[in-house]
């Protein structure tokens, strides 16, 4: 069996661990055969491809396809567009007052993280304070409705005895 070698462009967030604990199993360490680059790196990698070695072992898509997923205003026109099940969304113009989305509801920036750029929405006071909170950045903002369901995030460490 030959052995593949891959190299991730992160290694600290849980997709890439989950690539390094299933790639680790199979065997791939030292040198790297493929890039595999996780979450934003892609469209990075894909924007600078020209400036990878030719003939690097980087399957990518082209960085036109990576924008449409990128920002989440674009990303929601873009399951729109393909029919695609989301919670309902909204573009935050300046003229948007609480009463015309209602809560609860996520104001978010077109290019953040869950953390940084993204808050809940309960009431008027808290829609003002995350307008501005959310405005410093210049970025477009989407609201949008909580999608139905609860929430589970799932981590699991084990350990062999020895």
């Amino acid at each position: 069996m030959t052995r593949l070698r891959v190299l991730l462009s992160q290694a600290s967030n849980l997709t890439a661990r989950e690539h390094l604990t299933v790639l680790g199993a199979v065997g791939a360490e030292g040198g790297f055969d493929a890039l595999l680059p996780t979450h934003e790196q892609a469209w990075l990698f894909a924007v600078g491809r020209d400036r990878l070695p030719p003939g690097a072992p980087a399957e990518l898509a082209p960085a036109e396809s990576l924008a449409r997923v990128q920002s989440k205003i674009a990303f929601a026109r873009l399951l729109d567009e393909l029919g695609a099940p989301q919670p309902r969304w909204w573009p935050v113009e300046d003229d948007t007052v609480p009463g015309q989305i209602p809560c609860p509801y996520f104001l978010k920036s077109a290019f953040s993280t869950g953390g940084p750029g993204v808050r809940r929405v309960r009431t008027p006071a808290e829609h003002a304070r995350a307008l501005t909170e959310l405005r410093a950045s210049g970025q477009e903002l989407i609201a949008q409705a909580p999608a139905p369901g609860q929430y589970g995030q799932v981590q699991a460490c084990s350990t062999t005895g020895g």
